[in-house]
């Protein structure tokens, strides 16, 4: 049986800083997920009449740095990730609203269900309720629709525990 868990996070930007050491899990970059973010976005926001968001390359360098950061501070899925991304490094920011998502799979995701199960939650199980998304959540779907935004950066990356394959997504919206 296929399933994912999810962490739901959102943060604005924050001064505090904390330095890190690279953690053991390696970081697998997926452009072609982020790709599709990208384009999933974006159809989200034009069902609400809102205008298309334009890639902003640095804000995607950030949101990458970002996602590894996370990587590097991972134990396990009890050792409180929010505590990592609010005492992250304020460069990481960028200046943006930031939304940020954790899904735990029990197998390796696809780009479309690394995109799915970020946007709209666990849809492998169907017959159970989905355990957290952004567009459920009210704080992470007021930053995806923002009315005055223009641009975007995003990122998804993927890494193997020895039990779960775990993604991080990050989108920098401004």
């Amino acid at each position: 049986m296929k399933w994912a868990i999810h962490i739901l996070i959102m943060t604005f930007v924050f001064t505090t800083q904390l330095s890190y050491s690279q953690g053991k899990y390696e970081t697998i970059d997926c452009p072609e997920a982020t790709e599709l973010l990208y384009s999933e976005i974006n159809q989200y926001r034009s069902g609400y009449g809102l205008r298309k968001l334009m890639n902003h390359p640095e804000m995607e360098r950030k949101s990458k740095e970002w996602n590894e950061y996370m990587v590097s501070q991972y134990i396990n899925p009890k050792n409180n990730f929010y505590k990592h991304s609010i005492y992250g490094l304020d460069e990481y920011h960028y200046n943006s609203n930031e939304i940020i998502h954790c899904v735990y799979f029990n197998h390796k995701p696809s780009d479309y269900e690394m995109v799915m199960a970020l946007m709209y939650g666990d849809l492998v199980n169907k017959d159970r309720e989905a355990i957290g998304c952004w567009v459920d959540s009210p704080g992470h779907d007021a930053v995806l629709r923002l009315r005055n935004a223009e641009y975007f950066g995003a990122s998804v990356c993927l890494f193997k525990t020895d039990k779960w394959w775990v993604i991080y997504g990050t989108v920098k919206i401004r």
